[in-house]
């Protein structure tokens, strides 16, 4: 029975990054303020598992960002942040011929 059943996973890091903001973030009186923005580093830690049911079906699980972590994935614009997404839970059902 094990013989059907693979399982997986991956570690993926990004280091903290700065990003350059041109004109800047406005202050007001056409003032800018043009430092960089510094987001912080993260882990994420990915899961999954797979088996096969019959000759011609398998179901599948993940789970993304097993630890929840909430973290950035890119800055820019007027101090914007877009943040990554959070822990994500999939199943699937694969037929095969």
């Amino acid at each position: 029975m094990l013989h059907r059943l693979s399982i997986g996973g991956g570690i993926s890091s990004q280091t903290s990054t700065e990003w350059t903001t041109n004109p800047g973030r406005p202050l007001g009186n056409g003032k800018y303020d043009s430092s960089n923005l510094r987001v912080g580093g993260y882990t994420l830690i990915n899961l999954m598992a797979r088996y096969r049911l019959a000759k011609w079906i398998d179901v599948a699980g993940n789970i993304t960002n097993l630890t929840d972590k909430t973290y950035v994935r890119q800055a820019g614009f007027y101090d914007g942040m877009i943040f990554g997404e959070p822990r994500t839970f999939s199943f699937t059902i694969r037929g095969h011929y």
